[in-house]
């Protein structure tokens, strides 16, 4: 059957939406069930920040409907390899590697990039590794810049319950540093304890810059819409609303 002029522009229109839409997905992404804001975070049990906002776009420009799932970080490890979930975030391929060890895991191009090092007062902004005596972590986070003398016995650490806890003693030189992702710390000293200038990001010492991705054991066709979006104006954007690269 042949096609002409506007009836051929409605076939097209409707050929294309029914190829939309027969791509389009109801996806449950895994997320971690901690205060990590700026990235993630949730409050009255809504699920907020930069994650939820680039997520929401992209499932948007793809026709997908999403939903957050908050999971401790081990369990969210176990529901990605028993296909409870569509997609991980964040995820990076060196971590946990003895717990995806035979599970052919796919990663996402970077997404956002996150920095981990050590917090310290203006007045040892120019601290050497030498001089760096005591650190703090929050329970849970390994400072594994560091472990190397931690375990020399060069640097001794200490963890504490909460990053409040842990940028408070390292304000009043309990400690020499906050060991933690820096956008985070950041975040805290701004909007939660208004101390914005009280530590700064010891640059010279060692830290650990890399990104997080999104992983997936069977949804690699989202994985190339996750890597096209993550090239747009709009991925971008959102990036820059939180501060973040």
């Amino acid at each position: 059957m042949k096609v002409f002029g506007p009836m051929r522009t409605l076939y097209l229109l409707v050929l294309c939406s029914i190829t939309f839409y027969s791509s389009a997905k109801d996806l449950v992404i895994g997320v971690e069930e901690i205060d990590y804001a700026p990235y993630y975070y949730t409050e009255d049990k809504q699920y907020l920040g930069f994650a939820k906002e680039y997520f929401e776009a992209f499932a948007h420009q793809y026709g997908h409907q999403i939903h957050f799932k908050p999971l401790p970080i081990k369990r969210l490890y176990k529901s990605l390899i028993d296909g409870k979930i569509d997609l991980k975030f964040p995820d990076n391929p060196v971590w946990a590697e003895g717990t995806k060890k035979g599970f052919a895991i796919a990663y996402s191009t970077p997404i956002v990039e996150y920095i981990d090092g050590l917090l310290v007062p203006p007045d040892k902004a120019d601290l050497t590794l030498e001089q760096v005596k005591s650190i703090g972590t929050v329970r849970g986070f390994t400072a594994w810049d560091y472990l190397g003398r931690i375990k020399s016995g060069q640097t001794k650490s200490r963890e504490v319950n909460s990053l409040d806890a842990l940028i408070k003693m390292s304000v009043n030189h309990r400690l020499d540093g906050a060991y933690f992702n820096v956008a985070v710390a950041n975040y805290a000293l701004q909007y939660k304890l208004k101390q914005p200038e009280a530590l700064i990001f010891a640059k010279q010492l060692p830290h650990t810059r890399s990104h997080y991705t999104a992983s997936t054991l069977n949804q690699l066709d989202l994985l190339k819409q996750i890597n096209q979006f993550n090239l747009s104006d709009q991925a971008k954007a959102i990036k820059q609303k939180y501060n973040l690269n």
